[in-house]
């Protein structure tokens, strides 16, 4: 069992894992009005995403959905997803600093992704 996790240890430090879809913003927005000040670079309890969690997965990159359920309509739903657009916004931009300081830095370079990535 070592040896598939020392290979997947090795894969990760090489190549970047990408989240594609993450709903934390609009789990935020469920738990209620104080759940929106979540500090996500500590330990969160009561959901599956937090700083520490992605960087203990190797997670290198991560998008961050804005989720809105298709039972709103018309101007709620307008309203809704520029409200959840720019809580995305207020959430990364105090995190920022302290999640690309655990990544390590890698500029893209090329066109297949295997081969592109470079330290």
């Amino acid at each position: 069992m070592t040896n598939h996790l020392d290979a997947a240890t090795a894969l990760l430090a090489r190549s970047p894992l990408i989240d594609g879809h993450n709903d934390l913003p609009w789990q935020l927005r469920k738990a209620g009005p104080d759940a929106v000040r979540t500090d996500i670079a500590a330990p969160v309890s009561f959901t599956h995403t937090d700083l520490p969690r992605l960087a203990q997965g190797k997670v290198g990159a991560q998008f961050w959905s804005v989720f809105v359920p298709v039972t709103l309509a018309g101007e709620a739903a307008v309203a809704t997803t520029l409200e959840q657009i720019d809580f995305v916004r207020s959430m990364v931009r105090p995190t920022r600093r302290r999640w690309n300081s655990r990544a390590p830095r890698r500029t893209w370079s090329g066109s297949a992704p295997a081969a592109g990535w470079r330290r």
